[in-house]
């Protein structure tokens, strides 16, 4: 710490009151100097706080471009938005990982989507596809099911319209019963949107007019009963009440497909065809002929 003398005799101080004579005993040019130095002081300060802030606004901004690419194309994806279509492209032989595919569909869709990091761990899930990929804005959220349950994911929707949350499961993960378990009901006549939606379990029932629900379950099973190769669940499919009504629970596709079956088949008897003639009869009578016929 410096003492009085050097307090006194510092060479800054010496040259500020060298140039600013001070005359004796004159308290106004006293206050002028006083003030000049606190406006110096004050405008040090500010130029001091200006030169932080540019560092920061060049820190956040200084690399626009590359920032925006990352943005746009999560994991090394090639997103080429054209009018109401885009056009996607990922590397042939690496593909994408599927966390990085996830975040690309909410910023597509604008859908909030849930994980589990652990499930993400095992080799050979990443999302791959063979040369670009073009497709409605509209219709990515159906591809991005197909994606994901090729790669053994299933999206369960969590509540709905603007509050709805999508939770990504793994089939082989340890919530894999939450796919079934918390499937959609879907009246039939809304099945049809559902079609494409690989990855979404739905639950609906079937009317049926001249079918028997149970022999109608009974001959359809099979068909829909071999279990899925990527994991997932086959149709679950029963009758119901006055056998007038079939259960389906399963993926879209799977529940739309069994759906058009029950609806082809679910029509009135054909009655047969009847015909009238008049036989003359050379050797018997029609009483005698009555009796064996």
């Amino acid at each position: 710490m410096r003492g009085p003398e050097d307090v006194i005799h510092s060479p800054v101080r010496d040259t500020v009151a060298a140039s600013h004579p001070t005359p004796a005993g004159d308290p106004s040019a006293v206050a002028q100097i006083r003030t000049g130095r606190a406006a110096r002081r004050d405008g040090a300060a500010l130029l001091r706080r200006l030169a932080v802030v540019a560092l920061g606004m060049l820190a956040t901004f200084g690399t626009p471009t590359r920032a925006t690419a990352q943005d746009q194309n999560p994991g090394g994806i090639q997103l080429t938005p054209e009018g109401d279509q885009i056009t996607l492209a990922v590397n042939e032989t690496t593909g994408v990982p599927v966390k990085d595919f996830i975040k690309l569909a909410g910023r597509i869709t604008g859908k909030s989507f849930s994980v589990n990091d652990t499930e993400f761990t095992a080799p050979g899930l990443n999302v791959n596809f063979i040369g670009p990929y073009k497709i409605k804005k509209d219709e990515f959220y159906n591809f991005f099911q197909t994606m994901l349950y090729i790669r053994g994911f299933a999206c369960v929707p969590r509540r709905t319209g603007s509050n709805e949350i999508v939770e990504i499961i793994s089939f082989a993960g340890t919530r894999r019963t939450e796919i079934s378990a918390a499937a959609r009901y879907v009246a039939f006549e809304d099945l049809e949107q559902y079609s494409s939606q690989t990855g979404v379990q739905i639950l609906t029932t079937i009317p049926v007019k001249y079918l028997n629900a149970t022999n109608a379950v009974t001959q359809t099973r099979p068909f829909f009963n071999a279990q899925p190769a990527a994991g997932g669940t086959p149709l679950i499919i029963g009758a119901l009440g006055d056998n007038r009504t079939v259960l389906l629970q399963g993926f879209g596709p799977q529940v739309w497909a069994a759906y058009q079956v029950l609806k082809l088949s679910d029509v009135p008897p054909v009655a047969p065809d009847e015909e009238t003639r008049v036989v003359k009869l050379y050797s018997a009578t029609a009483e005698e002929l009555e009796l064996v016929l």
